[in-house]
């Protein structure tokens, strides 16, 4: 059975935000980032261990333009206890939402 869980939506600091920690392993998400500024703003986003050892990279710090936004929908299996972090170049300026699937066969 294919279990869709809501997104949640975390505005992201200039050093490693936690935006999601994995309770169950999942094996697909739906990151989304969005800066809401005027301006373009790098970001970053990876998946760490529970110790914070970058495991996988998911955006290279990439420069996000003004009002603009970045999807990633992949298959990614995400340990119990790792996390997805990020973190931007102006504080406030990058809205992340994750939306997880587990189970998905």
């Amino acid at each position: 059975m294919t279990e869709t869980f809501d997104g949640s939506t975390v505005v992201l600091g200039l050093t490693n935000t936690d935006i999601h920690v994995a309770t169950t392993k999942s094996v697909a998400i739906l990151i989304q980032a969005v800066n809401i500024t005027g301006s373009s703003v790098n970001c970053s986003l990876w998946i760490t261990d529970a110790s914070t050892n970058i495991s996988a990279c998911i955006f290279p710090t990439k420069a996000i333009p003004a009002y603009d936004g970045i999807t990633d929908i992949s298959r990614h299996i995400i340990p119990v206890g790792f996390k997805v972090v990020g973190s931007a170049s102006v504080i406030n300026s990058i809205y992340t939402e994750v939306t997880v699937i587990d189970n998905l066969e």
